[in-house]
């Protein structure tokens, strides 16, 4: 009897013994995406994202969740760690996993929280590789930077370049750049190209149609005409300024024309612009038919023709003659100031108006330009 006693107490202690040591296995802790160089592991967390705790912990005969009990510091209400993803910056999260039989374990994680989104189909915006600029005219950057997190961030965009001269013709180098603040930086390099678009100007600085003396060799038609460009000097212009067709006769009575072209220095030239010259009087006599109680605006003229005159007859007649002496007929509507006529079917050129009332007869002409 007492060697059976003495049988089941040595059977008892050998099963403590062993139940002692299977107790003495404490609990692994482990992150899939931790990087376990360092004794407290560092994990990376995408900023403004939700954060997913992937920490777990295991032993050879528990898992989280199935007797094994994983505590973290600091937590949240519910239990798991507490990592603002709000803001940029570095929180550490001590675990502790405990098996049923009281074994522990502890690990500490560094959780860094940054942006690790670049902005994909965002970033810089408005301003193509290369921008065209009408020259003499002011430049402003129209460059805007979307970020993925802050939206337009643009007015901190840092520009640098050897600078931008809006009055010289030339291809400018336009360097951009810009930090968000979660330390991304990003650049963008453009190119200005100055140019210029703008037409070359001829017109009369007078009357549509110049009055000459007959016989008078001192006109020269250069004397009555203006020219101006946005990049090139009058003198340029005057340099390269061409007569392409002139059919004046300064020794006979009639109406001529001297059609002018000019060309800039890169080698536009200008719409041809026609002077309209009549020389009608004989040096020292004075012609009353240059006088005209007419008043014709605007003149050059594209589309309506006013007419203000001092004969107030609404029965006045008005005729419209070509260069050549035919007849126009054109709608005239009578108007407060006097009329006003469609010109818009003329095509363009020196056309003469006359208005007939009670014996008494206005006369004037005008210039209808190339639409």
């Amino acid at each position: 009897m007492k060697n059976q006693l003495r049988y089941m107490l040595t059977s008892i202690y050998i099963i403590i013994c062993l139940l002692s040591v299977a107790d003495t296995t404490k609990p692994v802790i482990d992150h899939p995406e931790a990087d376990k160089t360092d004794s407290c592991w560092v994990a990376v967390v995408q900023l403004r994202s939700a954060f997913v705790d992937l920490t777990t912990a295991t032993d050879d005969s528990s898992s989280l969740g199935n007797g094994i009990l994983l505590t973290t510091s600091p937590y949240k209400q519910d239990g798991n760690a507490d990592v603002d993803t709000r803001f940029q910056g570095t929180t550490i999260v001590t675990y502790k996993a405990t098996d049923p039989r009281g074994n522990t374990s502890t690990q500490c994680i560094k959780y860094l929280v940054k942006d690790l989104i670049v902005p994909g189909p965002l970033g810089w915006t408005c301003e193509d590789d290369l921008d065209i600029h009408d020259v003499n005219t002011a430049w402003k950057s129209k460059m805007r930077f979307i970020d993925s997190f802050e939206g337009d961030i643009s007015n901190q965009i840092m520009i640098s370049s050897s600078g931008v001269n809006v009055y010289k013709l030339g291809l400018y180098k336009v360097n951009y750049n810009i930090s968000n603040p979660r330390g991304y930086t990003f650049k963008k390099n453009v190119s200005i190209h100055v140019v210029d678009r703008t037409d070359l100007i001829i017109k009369s600085n007078d009357k549509a149609v110049i009055n000459v003396l007959k016989n008078d060799n001192t006109y020269d038609p250069k004397d009555f005409i203006t020219l101006s460009d946005n990049y090139n000097s009058v003198e340029y212009l005057l340099s390269s300024l061409e007569v392409v067709y002139d059919d004046l006769n300064i020794n006979k009575n009639g109406t001529y024309k001297t059609e002018f072209q000019t060309t800039d220095e890169r080698g536009n030239k200008s719409r041809v612009f026609t002077l309209y010259a009549s020389a009608v009087v004989t040096a020292g006599t004075e012609n009353e038919s240059l006088k005209s109680s007419i008043s014709l605006y605007p003149n050059p003229i594209s589309i309506t023709l006013f007419v203000e005159s001092t004969i107030k007859d609404n029965n006045a007649e008005i005729t419209v003659n070509d260069a050549s002496g035919v007849n126009l007929s054109l709608e005239t509507t009578k108007t407060a100031f006097g009329y006003q006529i469609d010109v818009s079917s003329l095509a363009s050129g020196l056309y003469f108006i006359a208005v007939y009332s009670n014996g008494e007869m206005q006369r004037s002409s005008f210039v209808v330009q190339e639409r």
